[in-house]
């Protein structure tokens, strides 16, 4: 069974919003390409690249793994998002992507009908299944503004005004050598 999603393109803080119609998706694997950075005519940062996600079975026969198929994905991230995974991963590196999805449909240069399926990402992380990864902030956190779906905890601190006073841990600065408020690094074979 395809699905198939249709999705305006989104601007500005219109990004942020969701509608029914679309669809919110996860989808495991690994960077296929280089990470791609650039910026819009707005100067908006965005890095796109490719996700490979493999099915693997076991083959309970012979008791070993099979690959059956490989899904490519188009990744697309922006702003801060797009300068951390910039500066986070390589081709190669199992990661988890969370997003939108959309599909394409197009001719390709034989005249062939293809489809891209691809995801406007709101986060992207290492897979740990196949890695470790040692993480530093990329600047101390100030208090978060709630978006919509959140709600307000309304305490002995609160101001009245829907924003409130909240305790915020301000991480250490890495000691030389340590990272440059990125993810210091992914590692294959549960090693750092």
């Amino acid at each position: 069974m395809t699905y198939h999603a249709r999705l305006a393109p989104v601007t500005g803080e219109h990004r942020r919003e969701s509608v029914m119609s679309d669809i919110w998706t996860t989808v495991v694997g690994n960077i296929a390409t280089g990470i791609n950075r650039r910026r819009t005519a707005e100067g908006i940062e965005l890095a796109s690249f490719r996700v490979a996600s493999n099915e693997r079975r076991l083959d309970r026969a012979n008791g070993t793994w099979t690959t059956t198929g490989t899904t490519y994905v188009s990744v697309t991230v922006w702003r801060g998002l797009a300068q951390n995974v910039g500066a986070s991963f390589v081709k190669g590196d199992p990661v988890i992507v969370y997003g939108r999805l959309s599909t394409r449909d197009y001719e390709d240069k034989g005249g062939n009908q293809r489809t891209d399926v691809s995801i406007d990402a709101h986060a992207v992380g290492p897979d740990l299944s196949w890695c470790t990864a040692a993480l530093a902030r990329t600047s101390p956190r100030k208090t978060p503004v709630p978006s919509d779906h959140e709600e307000v905890v309304d305490d002995e601190r609160s101001h009245g005004d829907g924003t409130a006073e909240i305790d915020v841990p301000n991480p250490a600065e890495p000691a030389a050598g340590e990272g440059n408020g990125h993810l210091v690094g992914v590692l294959p074979g549960g090693r750092a």
